[in-house]
């Protein structure tokens, strides 16, 4: 019997000896013995009803309540309650005399059942369940419903089946249910789940456990569980190849071999026999041959695999060595050395062996210097195995003939070779590089030299490339190089004025920025007054840049136009009496300092608007006191203004040499251009950089209408951007990465019609 059985069992023993040792209930005199039942409403007092629907009432409206039937005669359930149910804290009590029957209905109890008649549950229609209990006050007797196998005729029960080594409880039951007017619901157990079976088909005990167990007993069938037990399958855990030679069999051959249970891993007894062994064996080498263990326990099945076998033959013995013919060459295979065949005999007879020899690896690559590599005697007939004997082999450097060169991407004039890539730097062979990366190739360049470094001089011999140097192990070699020509920019030019009247020839030219050559367009044409007037530029490098834009000649000469100023026609001034009486002191000293800070850019375009009047008022009061010294040299070079306001210095030809005359000249001239309040001079404030971006800022200058920035690569400022804001700082975009900007600022004001401006500010680099 299983431990559930066992369980089941003892718990109902404990139950009998436990209510066989309760008192008997009390009876109650008073009670009227006609009225059927007596119930007891805790604080309402006891009430007589000949109806136990009532009483149910009571206690489903109350707690606690106790219901006593004492009819001597059967009582039944009303079959108008459709659903039976005695609470938790109610008691029924069944007197000696009378007899419950549940009728038409399952009667749930969760409360307490004195028992001192009958409870009939055989002739009920309904059954009791849940979780109440039960006293048994005297010899009476609670009835469990009977109950038959659901599949009539069939005296056993269908399991999973399990394998040697397995219990009953892992043998799951597929029936689960029995037939008693309606199936009744429950599980099936076998009575001795830990049971071990053994290998093949067998029933067993088996019990079937209702889910209600108030109305049903649980049911034992023997050996009605029927339990299918495979044989299990025992593990090799140790195999020895045997060794047999060539012409021998594996009769009677037994190799040294262990198998284990996988259930207990203990060691299965049992035989072994090869398959086929009687038949004779020629092959040599390690083969493999199906084989049987059949152990003696019938609990575990037969195991057939393929074991290994190494079939020894006879060792030839060698009678002359292959001879190496020729000596090899790094990079190549086994397979290119060349050699004659040498011979084997049998060491038994001296009878020669018919074979050949031939390497063990042929497609292994030799290394550098002497070095020994495998070689194998095949032999032809039955009965010898294979030989292997190490050969000696001397491998030279390859010799390289011939390199694949790279080519490079192209490049504008003016960068470095450090910016055109080459097609690969490495290969498997050597690393390529240009000789000199800071080169800057022209558009007309003969090449560029780029280096080979080989990556191993010890295998690979690279004597005979052109251009490889023994001292330092490298190749040096020429490739060409596309340098694509960039736009050319014109220069700034500036011109020297003339005395109106005069060629235009008279004037000097100069220019900024690009190189080249310089020539009025025509040299004899007389100025009039101020314009501008067309120049002959020519360029010095046609090659590098392209001045296609520019519409060049076919001599290469591009027409550009300048701003001339026109010095006017001198006038002929009263001269001014000299006292007689003139100090006999006069310094000999001159002033030394003139203006340094002279603007020196001339723009281009001529401006649109020019001043129109020219100071009427002339000082009428002539100083009475002259200074004690005179200036014995005059300043003869005069301020004019440029286009966009600035001041240059050109030459004035006077031709009145009155130094009186000339300084009046020269204060009238300046009053009208520069005004009476000079521009103070900008000084830089902050500057950060920050990859292409910088922020510039500066200190204001008091009454500039506003700013003037230049920043280029140089501190000449050739080729700078110009820019001008309001206010007093600025961003910069585009920079290149890496190098380094020049900034400086100057303030600007209009006076009397046109921008003066003021001196530049210290160069800063960014």
């Amino acid at each position: 019997m299983g431990k559930k059985i066992k369980k089941i069992f003892f718990m109902l023993l404990a139950m009998a000896v436990l209510l066989g040792g309760l008192p008997a209930y009390e009876s109650h005199a008073a009670i009227n013995k006609d009225s059927e039942i007596v119930y007891i409403v805790p604080g309402k007092g006891r009430f007589e009803t000949p109806s136990l629907a009532e009483a149910f009432l009571a206690a489903y409206e109350n707690s606690k309540v106790r219901i006593n039937v004492y009819a001597d005669r059967e009582v039944d359930f009303p079959p108008y309650i459709e659903y039976g149910y005695l609470k938790e804290d109610t008691t029924l009590f069944i007197e000696g005399g009378a007899t419950l029957t549940i009728n038409n209905y399952n009667f749930r109890m969760d409360g307490l059942l004195e028992i001192r008649g009958t409870v009939d549950i055989e002739h009920s229609e309904g059954f009791m369940y849940g979780s109440g209990r039960v006293k048994f006050l005297d010899n009476g007797k609670l009835l469990k419903r009977p109950y038959t196998i659901d599949r009539r005729g069939e005296t056993s029960l269908e399991a999973k089946d399990i394998r040697y080594g397995q219990t009953l409880a892992d043998a799951t039951i597929t029936t689960d249910k029995v037939n008693w007017l309606s199936s009744i619901e429950g599980t099936w157990h076998f009575c001795d789940e830990e049971y071990v079976p053994q290998a093949g088909s067998r029933c067993h005990d088996v019990f079937f456990l209702p889910k209600y167990a108030l109305s049903y007993e649980s049911k034992v069938f023997e050996k009605s569980g029927k339990v299918t037990t495979k044989q299990a399958v025992p593990q090799l855990q140790k195999y020895v190849k045997p060794q047999i030679h060539v012409g021998e069999n594996l009769l009677g051959v037994q190799p040294q071999m262990t198998f284990v249970s996988p259930v207990t891993g203990e060691t299965v007894e049992g035989e072994f026999s090869f398959e086929n062994s009687n038949e004779l064996l020629y092959s040599i080498g390690e083969q493999e041959i199906a084989g049987t263990f059949q152990p003696r326990d019938s609990n575990y099945a037969p195991v057939t695999q393929y074991f290994k076998v190494d079939v020894l033959g006879t060792e030839p013995a060698i009678m002359e060595m292959p001879v190496i013919r020729n000596q090899g060459i790094y990079g190549q295979t086994l397979q290119d050395i060349q050699y004659l065949q040498g011979k084997c005999t049998n060491p038994h007879t001296g009878k020669v062996i018919k074979g050949s020899w031939e390497w063990s690896n042929p497609n292994e690559r030799l290394c550098l210097g002497e070095q020994k590599y495998s070689m194998l005697f095949v032999p032809e007939e039955d009965g010898y195995r294979r030989l292997e004997v190490d050969m000696t082999v001397n491998t030279c450097p390859k010799v390289m003939e011939n390199l694949t060169w790279p080519s490079c991407t192209d490049i504008t004039y003016g960068q470095s070779l450090s910016e055109s890539k080459l097609s690969f730097t490495k290969n498997e062979y050597g690393t390529f590089s240009w000789k000199n990366e800071n080169i800057r190739p022209s558009v007309k360049n003969q090449g560029a030299e780029v280096v080979f470094i080989p990556a191993a001089t010890d295998t690979y011999d690279w004597s005979r490339i052109v251009g490889y140097d023994e001292t330092t192990k490298t190749i040096t070699f020429t490739i060409p190089v596309q340098v694509h020509s960039i736009k050319g920019e014109l220069p700034s030019i500036r011109a020297e004025a003339v005395q109106e009247g005069t060629c235009v020839s008279g004037s000097a030219l100069s220019l900024e920025g690009q190189g080249g050559t310089l020539e009025w367009k025509n040299p004899e044409q007389i100025i009039e007054e101020p314009g501008r007037y067309e120049v002959y530029y020519t360029p010095d490098d046609s090659d590098n840049y392209d001045w296609s834009a520019f519409h060049p000649e076919e001599d290469g000469k591009i027409t550009m136009s300048v701003y001339l100023q026109v010095i006017p026609k001198p006038i002929i001034a009263t001269p001014i009496p000299i006292p007689t009486d003139t100090p006999t002191d006069t310094s000999t000293d001159t002033p030394t300092d003139t203006p340094t800070d002279i603007p020196t850019d001339v723009p281009t375009d001529m401006p649109t608007d020019t001043p129109t009047d020219a100071p009427t008022d002339t000082p009428t009061d002539e100083p009475t006191d002259e200074p004690t010294d005179t200036p014995t040299d005059a300043p003869t070079d005069i301020p004019t203004p440029t286009a966009d306001g600035d001041v240059s210095r050109g030459q004035d030809n006077f031709t009145n040499t009155d130094s009186s005359y000339v300084i009046t000249q020269l204060i009238s001239r300046m009053s009208t251009i520069t005004g009476s309040s000079p521009i103070k001079r900008t000084k830089i404030k902050k500057v950060r950089r920050i990859g292409k971006k910088a922020r510039v800022s500066w200190k204001k200058i008091s009454g500039a209408g506003g700013y003037s920035l230049q920043y280029g690569r140089n501190k000449k400022m050739k080729k700078a951007k110009k820019i001008n804001v309001a206010k007093t700082s600025v961003s910069l975009a585009g920079l290149k990465r890496g190098k380094s900007y020049y900034i400086r600022v100057r303030a600007w004001k209009k006076q009397k019609g046109r921008k003066v401006y003021g001196k530049w500010s210290k160069i800063k680099m960014i």
